[in-house]
């Protein structure tokens, strides 16, 4: 059908416009350059999608749907959903948030390197919640959502609403403040031995062997001169922060950019420039990296298999050096204020005391000048945990200076997504897991190739949970996993 053909070539286009804004944001042109250069991409940019004969041919292509497979009505739906999200929000307000968050991000660095003050970063943050919050309001009255928070939400994932996540919190939250009390009780009765440092360079070749191991080899691989900083394939590249003193950090992190990595290489070729050809939004994105992260880095099998390299890269020697302590160190509760350092448990509490800050903040229930103490009073309630440092604290990272309001929430969902998805794992093929435990990952790979990866953003996320799990989202997949990895052992 050519109206709809002429559809996939306009937004092949925007997919262009959009990869090069990504390449401008990252680069090193001074601020003012990048602002005006970003800007003039998003005025052509949203020009062509908000054009009435994109509309036209839109409507007419849903009218004529039954000419169309699977693959291209969906691809049809979130072309829909782009110019819905588009039409009615004027392009002065795009281009003056893209400044307000690049003018915060700018005072953000200079308060990190002790050049600026909390205000100053303060009254910087005022205006991005104030352009999100009114760009927000535009789009939950144009496409008739409950409230101005739905609509920052469904900018990542089309199945995120407020009723969902309370839902969700309203569950775990009941369950997780009793498990954690037991769950650090119980390990409180075995102790763990500590590497009291591991050097940065060690660390960083584990990382280089681990990156082989899932066979990221060096022919798509360089690193740049920081050494961790990696780019693969030239397009995808991703940080990660060692830490001397805790070295599993580093290897929690590379393990998440390896299941963000793997995603987005088995997607759809064929649809690559197309929104079909995308993740199906960000819950089912941060699952494949939580897969990594937490289920397969603390599966037995696989401790068992990367113990003697761990030993060997990282020169650990004695008891700090047993398999039995390498899984009792990466899985450790240990409550932090840094939502970088959280573990696998406490981490949930951050993204509830985030969740409800910043819906206050975009809903106007909350004032950026009273963040500070609310903030403080969060950290107090969540985690009985007091602390003086801004930078540790409020200005941690940059969530928030960024505009990425609504993004963190959908982590407490994705937590649940990898908790069933693996679970969907080990049910359906058991030798998957006993091949991980002699260092074998392709069935793994291949596995989540097949029925999850391939199909990009053919299906919403909650509509993928369903077909790979066949079970809609269900909170006891989580608790459970936690119980059996955590009390019952």
């Amino acid at each position: 059908m050519k109206h709809y053909k002429f559809l996939e070539q306009v937004f092949s286009r925007i997919n262009n416009i959009d990869d090069t804004i990504r390449l401008l944001e990252c680069s090193t042109m001074d601020l003012d350059s990048k602002i005006e250069r970003i800007n003039t991409l998003q005025e052509i940019r949203y020009e062509i999608i908000t054009d009435d004969m994109i509309d036209e041919m839109i409507n007419f292509s849903l009218n004529n749907k039954k000419k169309l497979n699977d693959w291209e009505l969906a691809n049809l739906n979130h072309m829909h959903r782009a110019y819905q999200h588009n039409k009615n929000v004027p392009v002065n307000l795009i281009k003056d948030l893209f400044k307000a968050k690049v003018n915060c991000g700018q005072q953000w660095e200079l308060f990190r390197n002790k050049n600026s003050s909390l205000k100053d970063v303060m009254g910087n943050l005022s205006e991005v919640v104030k352009l999100v919050s009114d760009m927000s309001s535009i789009r939950s009255t144009s496409l008739k959502m409950n409230n101005k928070y739905d609509a920052v939400l469904s900018m990542y994932d089309a199945d995120l609403s407020e009723k969902k996540i309370d839902e969700v919190f309203t569950d775990i939250g009941a369950f997780l403040r009793q498990f954690v009390h037991e769950a650090i009780e119980k390990q409180n009765h075995s102790r763990v031995y500590y590497a009291k440092s591991v050097d940065e360079d060690k660390q960083k070749a584990f990382g280089n062997y681990c990156l082989s191991l899932f066979g990221i080899q060096n022919d798509v691989i360089f690193t740049k001169a920081s050494c961790n900083n990696y780019v693969v394939k030239e397009k995808y590249e991703f940080i990660v922060r060692y830490d001397e003193l805790n070295y599993k950090c580093g290897i929690e992190n590379l393990l998440k950019n390896i299941g963000y990595f793997l995603y987005e290489l088995n997607l759809p070729k064929q649809w690559a420039n197309q929104l079909v050809g995308r993740y199906s939004g960000s819950i089912m994105y941060e699952a494949q990296g939580m897969l990594m992260s937490c289920h397969l880095m603390h599966d037995k099998g696989f401790i068992n298999y990367i113990a003697p390299s761990v030993k060997k890269f990282l020169s650990l020697r004695g008891k700090v050096s047993s398999c039995e302590n390498i899984y009792s160190y990466f899985t450790r509760i240990q409550p932090s204020t840094l939502f970088d350092e959280s573990d696998e448990v406490t981490f949930l509490a951050h993204v509830m005391l985030r969740y409800t800050l910043e819906k206050e903040m975009i809903n106007d229930d909350l004032q950026v000048k009273d963040l500070p103490d609310a903030w403080f009073q969060g950290i107090k309630y969540y985690f009985n945990l007091t602390s003086n440092d801004d930078f540790d604290q409020l200005m941690q990272d940059g969530y928030w200076i960024n505009g990425l309001f609504g993004y963190i929430p959908c982590m407490a969902i994705s937590a649940i997504v990898a908790a069933q998805i693996f679970d969907t794992i080990k049910k359906c093929d058991t030798e998957i897991l006993e091949e991980v435990s002699k260092g074998n990952f392709k069935n793994l790979f291949i596995w989540l190739s097949k029925n999850l990866h391939s199909y990009g953003a053919k299906y919403n996320s909650m509509a993928l949970l369903q077909k790979v799990t066949k079970q809609s989202l269900n909170v006891d997949f989580y608790k459970n996993y936690l119980i059996n990895k955590y009390l019952n052992i």
